[in-house]
């Protein structure tokens, strides 16, 4: 004997789950990521999470924004539910990075003496490019005495060849950070002897 019976199985269709953003890489503070989702679902569920498996932040909006404050590479899941009730998950690993901001510090005065310790002046650098870098150095009456676009050179406190007496000098520094903002410093540096 053989039974049949119509219509015992329904199947419903799996969603199409997808997502992308503009941006995909930003420098900090205050990163925030626009996530676009261009998936067929009616409910959605978003988490952002590091390379150790940390969830950074969790949504359910279509189209979510992450406001991001640490350095690294993120991963990006969502898991989207159709109107059926059916899921599927879209992860996206490294999708989204977030840099350090940069940094410029320049330090107030230095003892070019020859005795291994603040002999040469120079900016420290974080997350500067070097390309687009100048630093210069002036005497109080506007005389350049030093100038480089070399991101590692730095001043020895001398002008053509010359010790320079110990006085205030001024110095400035213009460049781009990795994330292509630019900057401009000017400030004094005291020179002793």
């Amino acid at each position: 004997a053989t039974l049949t019976k119509k219509y015992l199985i329904t199947t419903y269709p799996q969603p199409f789950v997808d997502f992308y953003t503009k941006t995909r890489f930003l420098s900090l503070p205050n990163a925030v990521f626009n996530l676009q989702n261009i998936s067929t679902t009616v409910k959605n569920d978003w988490t952002i999470y590091d390379s150790s498996g940390n969830v950074i932040q969790a949504s359910s909006l279509r189209d979510p924004s992450f406001y991001v404050n640490q350095a690294g590479y993120l991963h990006v899941r969502l898991i989207g539910t159709n109107s059926y009730g059916c899921t599927d998950t879209m992860t996206k690993e490294n999708y989204l990075s977030t840099m350090s901001e940069g940094r410029v510090y320049v330090p107030s005065a230095f003892t070019p003496n020859k005795n291994g310790r603040n002999d040469d002046f120079k900016p420290s650098l974080y997350n500067v490019r070097s390309g687009n870098y100048i630093f210069r150095i002036y005497n109080r009456w506007g005389e350049k005495l030093f100038e480089t676009t070399d991101t590692d050179a730095s001043w020895d406190g001398s002008f053509k060849g010359q010790p320079c007496q110990q006085d205030t000098y001024i110095w400035t520094v213009n460049g781009e950070y990795i994330n292509a903002d630019m900057f401009s410093f000017r400030g004094t540096v005291t020179l002793l002897r």
